[in-house]
């Protein structure tokens, strides 16, 4: 193996050792992509307004030459030219990929005495249904693009709306530039589980045109694609509030240190009925605790005078003496068994 091997090789172990230790580390949970339904594609009859001098012929004009959904070919709206009088036609495929080849926006306002009065681009639409969780977060994403058309940009209303709540999440128009590609991006949070309606808005822009507000000519024409259309659900599971295992291996409680056994224990009968008994000192002991005949006393101090009948001459006295626990310290061990006679 020459050196670049080895250089390879233990990078690509350096690699592996960091994929290890992060995934010991916590999990990440990849965004999950929401299922879409398939497309209902709206195709509004044309509306001529009544000071217009074009002939009633026209409004057998459709708007759309024709919608691919995927490869899928929708066409033949209802019209009086067509054997359906159907305004909605639904794809059979969920693809994400759509071309609007779009023959007219046509004239899709609403019209006043003085003329267009609003836009109206819900005349021409593709809409899809998606179910939604509560409090999840979630992102609307796409690429469109417009092409061939007779004006330099064409305009779409995107919306995003909930019909059980009768709530509107979004409703933004964007301007898609003649040749270009524009990538539009919303986030949201559902604020109930059930469906959303998200529509892709494309009829006339009328009242924005004549105003000035858009370049989009009337009746544009021109092909319209929707490319990578997806809804991903940005929820993350939280981790579970897990306690740490304690390491059996590892005692980390403070070690104590057992106290000295007492020594030097010496009995003496100083009186009548009387006896003294004393012993050396222990380190660090502060309380002593004293078995004479099985009676148990304590005392902080290195002596202890009794008296009484039990101590008169003649008797016989058996004494052990222990230091007891205290702070950092455990009892220590008793003192070996002293045995006294009485003699006064």
């Amino acid at each position: 193996m020459n050196g670049g091997e080895k250089m390879i090789k233990k990078f690509l172990s350096i690699v592996v050792t960091l994929v290890v230790a992060f995934s010991s580390f916590g999990h990440i949970e990849a965004s999950t992509e929401v299922t879409l339904s398939n497309w209902d594609i709206f195709e509004a009859g044309m509306y001529i307004p009544h000071n217009s001098s074009y002939q009633q012929d026209q409004m057998n004009y459709a708007f759309f030459d024709k919608v691919l959904v995927g490869n899928e070919i929708i066409n033949n709206w209802g019209s009086p030219s067509t054997d359906t009088d159907s305004l909605t036609l639904t794809s059979t495929t969920n693809a994400n990929n759509l071309v609007f080849d779009i023959n007219t926006t046509g004239w899709d306002a609403m019209w006043g005495p003085d003329g267009a009065i609003d836009d109206s681009p819900w005349q021409l639409s593709a809409k899809n249904h998606i179910s939604v969780i509560k409090d999840h977060p979630y992102t609307l994403s796409f690429d469109a693009s417009w092409k061939r058309g007779n004006c330099s940009e064409k305009n779409i209303k995107i919306s995003i709306f909930d019909q059980n709540t009768n709530y509107s999440y979004s409703l933004e128009t964007i301007d898609v530039n003649n040749g270009r590609v524009r990538h539009y991006e919303k986030s949201f949070t559902a604020n109930d589980s059930g469906e959303l309606d998200i529509s892709i808005l494309m009829g006339a822009f009328t009242y924005s045109y004549e105003k000035g507000y858009t370049s989009e000519a009337l009746p544009a024409n021109g092909t319209l694609s929707i490319s990578g259309f997806k809804v991903v659900d940005n929820y993350v599971e939280p981790e579970p509030d897990v306690k740490p295992t304690p390491d059996k291996k590892s005692d980390n409680t403070i070690k104590k240190t057992q106290l000295g056994q007492v020594k030097g224990v010496k009995v003496k009968n100083t009186a009548k009925k009387k006896v003294k008994i004393t012993w050396k000192k222990v380190s660090n002991a502060k309380v002593y605790q004293l078995s004479v005949n099985g009676k148990k006393s304590k005392t902080s101090k290195t002596k202890k005078v009794l008296k009484g009948s039990k101590y008169k001459k003649g008797k016989i006295v058996k004494v052990k003496i222990r230091a007891l626990a205290n702070g950092s310290y455990t009892t220590g061990n008793w003192s070996k068994v002293i045995k006294k006679k009485m003699k006064k």
